[in-house]
């Protein structure tokens, strides 16, 4: 039987790994005049021009993506922090190193009935419309395939460049 800590340590670990993974990706096509800021406000803080441009959470989750593992009831959680951000037109991402669930590919999808339960959801863990509103217009949900950072392009291959192995 595997510990309690032996499981939270290859979690930890697993999420760890991707999100070096994608950073390290994000490094490798970055435009010049932008810059990146791991692990400050998100996982990830992209600047332009001293602008904030992007603040991104990643998973990489056992199951699929919903909108309860961003914890958005919680007080510190990615939907409250990001808020602090709306007035400067910052896209806010998360990226999924698995597969995303139903209620998000409805919203993905711009499906009017799920994006209406994420709203009502959201309203009842008391966000304000406005919030809600800013939220759906802002945010971007994209799929990673952890493959691709082992097995890509030549030029992609960023497991191999920063030694990591499966």
């Amino acid at each position: 039987m595997e510990l309690k800590s032996d499981i939270g340590a290859k979690s930890a670990w697993k999420g760890f790994s991707s999100q070096t993974l994608y950073i390290a990706y994000r490094l490798m096509i970055l435009e010049d005049e932008m810059d990146m800021y791991p692990e400050t406000v998100e996982d990830l803080m992209i600047k332009k021009n001293e602008k904030i441009k992007e603040l991104i959470q990643i998973k990489n989750l056992s199951k699929k993506l919903s909108l309860s593992d961003l914890k958005p009831q919680e007080e510190d959680s990615f939907f409250k922090r990001v808020l602090k951000y709306k007035k400067e037109n910052v896209i806010i991402k998360v990226v999924s190193f698995g597969d995303i669930g139903e209620e998000f590919q409805g919203v993905i999808k711009h499906n009017q009935n799920d994006i209406d339960n994420f709203k009502a959801k959201m309203l009842s863990y008391g966000y304000t419309l406005e919030d809600v509103n800013w939220i759906l217009k802002s945010l971007a949900i994209e799929k990673e395939n952890e493959e691709y950072y082992f097995v890509g392009t030549a030029d992609c291959k960023v497991a191999g460049a920063l030694g990591l192995q499966r």
